[in-house]
């Protein structure tokens, strides 16, 4: 608290009441920023939840076929929704770590979505091509 601007009241009872309100002013201040931080941890919190649940949600409904083609069994299901890879032994896992590890799980299973997916269109045209008659 910066005393130097209440040098000017010479009244000790003005003095005291502005130093006072200062005083409540900074706790309110402070009460505020707290808050803050507390609501931006929480929000930090569930938005790294509903992360995990909806990777954990994915990984549950693939195959044991799918999960194998990405390097993964069901057991790790878990571990990977939470940035874990499974296949590196005895890792200091750091947060950013995990978080990037998410991330490029996310991209593999992407990719190897997007090459399914076309390879089983194709097999409807060529079908549909070969007999004639639509699946």
């Amino acid at each position: 608290m910066d005393m130097k601007q209440f040098n000017n009241i010479h009244d000790p009872i003005a003095r005291a009441e502005a130093l006072r309100a200062q005083a409540v002013a900074e706790i309110l201040i402070d009460a505020i920023t707290g808050l803050q931080d507390l609501f931006k941890s929480a929000s930090a919190r569930l938005s790294a939840y509903l992360e995990y649940r909806r990777t954990y949600e994915v990984l549950s409904a693939m195959t044991d076929r799918e999960l194998d083609d990405i390097g993964i069994g069901r057991s790790d299901i878990a571990a990977v929704a939470r940035g874990i890879d499974p296949r590196v032994q005895d890792a200091e896992v750091v947060m950013g770590d995990a978080l990037t590890q998410r991330l490029a799980l996310a991209k593999a299973f992407d990719k190897a979505e997007e090459a399914a997916t076309p390879a089983a269109h194709n097999d409807h045209r060529t079908a549909a091509a070969a007999g004639g008659a639509a699946p």
